[in-house]
């Protein structure tokens, strides 16, 4: 507290006080208060209060003369400076102070009552006595005289009585005073925002939350009208990753105040990216029911598209008959808006894809990305990923020589964006598949500083995998072995990408690839829902290389395996505490712990 108070009272004047003739012993007494010599620092104080009577060395003369516990001459010096200035209700606050000090309650409390009587209708003084109590710890106090002014000027203090809330750890308070701030204050949304951002940040407990979410809930029904509200809720929601109450709190403000849906389509977005697909949909369908005439029906229909994309990507929908029923999907909302807008063009990327890559379809992929390249008029950027997208189709048939020439283009007509920082690291991995590992290794070493954060972390690792597994020998038949396996996998062919990666392991037992390859294949495995089998992979890593940089990544896939696939919650619960006990320093730590307590 009496740092604050250094603070608070020197930094106000100290640009002038440095001006005056007695600038040694001010910079001198400051030294003494500062190492608690008070002292020496009392005698130095009192001289310049005394000769120039400015108030901050009266506060500290003050001040020394308590922590030397000359209770007497402070009481003297304070009644003194009243006299002279009988409106000065921060003396009282003093010398009620000095009072409790020598344990005079009733004689505190007369001081303190006579302040919270006689404070004046002006808001300035108000804060300056409510303050100085803050400055001594009573908050009750402090709390009192902001109440006091509201009652005594018809104004709410509600910013400063969070801000002592706060100060107090009273949570449920604080929350209350910041909201009724924000209702009187339409602009500021932001700022409350921000204050409860950093609230929850500091609260480990949850309370901040908890509260929170209590008491937006209650006022969004008792003030519907008051649309920061509802923001807030629908912000909270978000952060706590409740996206169905926020799309339901979004819907609302969207129709009470007839907007256009893009509310709805940015938490489309963040579901989607946290993977909550049914909430994305919901999202994105309320936006498409609007009509076409709504300005984000558009970005509606392009988002739910790629959140079914993503499911078939993510290994979430495996029927062909559902990903031909995506397929059909994506031709008719690109031929229901390729005359409406181009950016319908870069709907085929995601359709060529699925259709080469899930529909075993790869002709018609490549007839509809060359049809996509050849419209005039659309972007250079959306042009290069389609080139990308039809380099991996040929790639996927084995016309290396194509793709090579597809992924030059790419990167040369996109040098300086991210699309062509994308081409190069295929590209690289094209002469990986190869066994080109010199060069590939440049290649992914100059991608490392890619302003896509995704690309340098994927070049780091397969610019690793090669470093660690180059010998001076030109034979490197265990990395052009993992190498073959991984083009295999990437061909569709798991059935001859597993017997490669099986003939790695047999061959090459010691070498430091075998967990690279014990990996891969859990991870084929996982993908065709063999869990056995994947876990079975993963235990072989857990057991043999425990301390390799797979381990992790192992016991981790085996938790969410039993987690979400097997519904042992037991199980999952046992590998999410070895993640935690034996790997604090892995990027799945946090993860686990939230996955590890979720689990009753």
């Amino acid at each position: 507290m009496k740092k604050i108070l250094i603070f608070i009272l020197f930094s106000s004047i100290a640009a002038n006080l440095f001006a005056q003739n007695d600038q040694t012993d001010v910079q001198l007494a400051y030294q003494y208060f500062q190492n608690k010599e008070f002292n020496k620092a009392v005698v130095l104080y009192e001289k310049l209060y005394k000769n120039s009577r400015v108030r901050l060395y009266f506060e500290y003369y003050v001040e020394c003369l308590i922590a030397l516990k000359n209770f007497k001459d402070a009481e003297s010096v304070v009644k003194k400076e009243i006299k002279k200035n009988n409106d000065e209700l921060t003396f009282y606050v003093l010398y009620g102070y000095i009072f409790k000090l020598q344990e005079k309650p009733d004689k505190a409390t007369e001081q303190y009552k006579y302040v919270l009587k006689n404070l004046p209708n002006d808001r300035i003084q108000i804060v300056d006595v409510a303050n100085a109590f803050i400055l001594r710890k009573e908050f009750d106090y402090a709390e009192k005289t902001y109440l006091s002014g509201k009652e005594k000027m018809g104004i709410s203090f509600a910013k400063e009585l969070a801000e002592l809330y706060v100060y107090q750890g009273n949570t449920s308070k604080s929350v209350e005073s910041y909201l009724d701030y924000s209702l009187e204050n339409n602009d500021s949304y932001e700022f409350v925002q921000a204050i409860f951002q950093d609230m929850i940040f500091s609260d480990s407990q949850g309370n901040v939350t908890k509260n929170l979410r209590t008491a937006l809930l209650r006022r969004t029904q008792k003030f519907p009208q008051v649309v920061t509200y509802s923001e807030l809720l629908i912000w909270l929601l978000i952060q706590e990753k409740d996206f169905k109450n926020a799309i339901f709190q979004a819907k609302a403000i969207d129709k009470r105040n007839e907007e256009s849906g893009k509310r709805l389509i940015e938490i489309a977005a963040l579901a989607l990216a946290n993977k909550n697909y049914d909430a994305a949909i919901e999202a994105y369908d309320y936006v498409i029911e609007k009509g076409a005439t709504y300005d984000f029906y558009n970005p509606a229909r392009f988002g739910k598209l790629d959140v079914f994309y993503t499911k078939v990507v993510d290994g979430l929908v495996q029927n062909r008959s559902d990903i031909e029923e995506i397929e059909k999907n994506y031709l008719a909302t690109i031929e229901e808006l390729r005359n409406k807008t181009k950016k319908s063009m870069t709907l085929v990327r995601s359709l060529a894809h699925l259709q080469a890559f899930y529909l075993n379809k790869p002709q018609e992929a490549i007839k509809n990305l060359q049809e996509a390249i050849k419209t005039p008029g659309i972007r250079p950027d959306v042009v290069g990923g389609h080139k990308i997208e039809l380099a991996d189709v040929m790639l996927l048939t084995g016309d290396i020589w194509e793709a090579t020439l597809l992924y030059g283009q790419a990167e040369m007509d996109n040098k300086t964006s991210v699309v062509g920082d994308e081409a190069k690291f295929k590209k690289a991995k094209l002469a990986f598949y190869t066994g080109e590992f010199r060069w590939a290794k440049a290649q992914l070493d100059a991608l490392k500083a890619s302003t896509s954060k995704l690309i340098a972390n994927d070049a780091l690792d397969l610019s690793l995998l090669i470093s660690e597994n180059l010998t001076e020998d030109s034979l490197q038949p265990a990395l052009e072995m993992y190498a073959r396996a991984d083009l295999l996998l990437y061909q569709n062919k798991d059935s001859l990408a597993i017997l490669t990666l099986d003939s790695l392991i047999q061959k090459f037992a010691t070498n430091s690839l075998c967990d690279e390859a014990w990996f891969k294949k859990g991870n084929i495995f996982e993908k065709k829902n063999n869990f056995t089998k994947s876990l079975e992979c993963y235990q072989k890593i857990i057991e043999n290389f425990s301390f390799d940089i797979w381990a992790d990544d192992s016991y981790f896939r085996s938790a969410e395996i039993y987690n979400f696939k097997l519904n042992d919650k037991a199980k999952a619960k046992e590998f999410y505490k070895e993640i935690i006990m034996k790997f604090p320093n892995s990027t799945f730590c946090t993860e686990a712990r939230k996955r590890f307590n979720a689990i009753q």
